[in-house]
């Protein structure tokens, strides 16, 4: 148990440390060959609730919702980086980082 709380720190450490630029270029790296757009992540996501709401009529409310739920989730864990859950509004008017997909959507680095 310690040495696993002494890896996600120093995890965590390593990652938040990382300018911007170089974390994206290593995370979309870390994909190996896509036809997806930076980010790669997110626009791979994107691209799967694209075709929940083409194939069966998801709106993109509900998938807003499952940020939502999740950070709902999230905010009660004694180690939470967001204490506070988000609200739908919230979730729907982020900035987008993907065509389906605002930034409250995405994993976000500690301290970024």
């Amino acid at each position: 148990m310690i040495l696993k709380i002494v890896f996600e720190s120093s995890t965590t450490t390593l990652v938040s440390s990382l300018p911007t630029d170089e974390f994206l270029r290593r995370a979309d790296a870390g994909v190996g060959s896509s036809d997806l757009p930076s980010p790669v992540i997110p626009n791979g996501y994107s691209r799967i609730s694209e075709w929940h709401m083409n194939t069966y009529g998801v709106t993109r409310e509900q998938l807003g919702k499952i940020a939502v739920i999740m950070s709902i989730q999230g905010s009660r864990h004694p180690h939470a980086i967001a204490k506070k859950p988000h609200k739908l509004e919230d979730v729907l008017s982020a900035p987008i980082i993907a065509p389906t997909l605002g930034l409250l959507e995405c994993a976000r680095r500690v301290g970024k």
